[in-house]
């Protein structure tokens, strides 16, 4: 699970926590998931860019 405090901060905390899920789920397939769901304060761009790097690692 992301913690969703990467999801609020973007960028490359944000990017390399997706990045650290990716690389231990390995080859094969996933569900991706946040702890504890989306905040109210977070940008929707950063939940883009999750979804965006997350469909380009699809395996």
């Amino acid at each position: 699970n992301l913690d969703p405090l990467r999801l609020v901060a973007g960028g490359e905390a944000l990017a390399d926590g997706v990045e650290a899920i990716l690389q231990a789920l390995g080859d094969g397939p996933l569900i991706f998931n946040l702890g504890h769901g989306i905040t109210p304060e977070t940008p929707v761009a950063h939940v883009e860019a999750m979804v965006k790097q997350v469909r380009s690692a699809a395996r």
